[in-house]
C-alpha cells in the first residue's frame, strides 16, 4: 500500500486532482493520509469518496475530472466489458485509474506489483524503528515483457523521500596466470 501512497503523495504535491475511492484500508484512512503528507502531498488535492454501494460507477464519473484515481473495489469483480469502458473513459480523459485488492482489470495498459523486501530499522522480532523500506516493483505492459526495478523509501527531515534503487556493481580481480 506505501507505493500506492507515494503515488497519490506525488500526484497531490504536483498540484493534480486525486480521488480515493473506497480506499483499501479505509479503517487506516487517517493513517494513509497522514502518510501521503509525510510524503509530501497535498491533501487539499484529494477527494475521498466512500462509494461501497456502487464503487464502479463511482470511478466512471471521475475519471473526467481527475488526473489520478486509486479504487479499491473489495469483493466487485470487474467483467471485461467493464474493463474495456473504464479503460477508454481513462484514455479520453487522460486519467490514471488504478485498482488495488489485487483487483485485475483486463485491457490496462500497465499492471504493476509491489511488495517489500526490506525493512530497516526493526530487529527479528519486529520491534524497534522502522528507518527505511525497500520495494520490489514489476510493471508489465500491454503485450510487452516485464520490467523489474526496486525502490527504497527513506525518511528525511519533515518528509519521505522515495528513490530508485542502484543495481550493485562489485569488482573482482581475477589471478592472472603466468605461464
Amino acid at each position: 500500500m506505501a507505493f500506492v501512497l507515494g503515488m497519490v503523495a506525488a500526484a497531490s504535491a504536483a498540484e493534480l486532482p486525486v480521488a480515493l475511492v473506497d480506499f483499501p484500508a479505509r479503517e487506516d484512512l487517517q493513517a494513509g493520509l497522514l502518510a501521503v503528507h509525510e510524503m509530501g502531498g497535498t491533501l487539499g488535492n484529494i477527494a475521498v469518496l466512500d462509494a461501497q454501494a456502487q464503487p464502479v460507477t463511482a470511478v466512471h464519473g471521475l475519471l473526467d475530472g481527475m488526473a489520478l484515481v486509486v479504487a479499491g473495489l473489495g469483493r466487485t469483480r470487474l467483467t471485461p466489458s467493464t474493463s474495456r469502458i473504464l479503460v477508454s473513459r481513462a484514455h479520453t480523459g487522460e486519467c490514471t485509474l488504478v485498482f488495488t485488492d489485487g483487483q485485475q482489470c483486463p485491457g490496462a495498459d500497465l499492471h504493476l506489483t509491489a511488495h517489500c523486501t526490506d525493512a530497516e530499522g526493526l530487529s527479528r522480532h519486529g520491534r524497534g524503528y522502522l528507518k527505511a523500506q525497500t520495494y520490489s516493483v514489476e510493471a508489465t505492459p500491454k503485450g510487452g515483457q516485464r520490467i523489474h526495478g526496486e525502490f527504497r523509501k527513506d525518511p528525511r527531515p519533515g518528509r519521505v523521500e522515495w528513490a530508485a534503487v542502484e543495481a550493485a556493481v562489485t569488482t573482482v580481480e581475477l589471478p592472472t596466470g603466468t605461464g
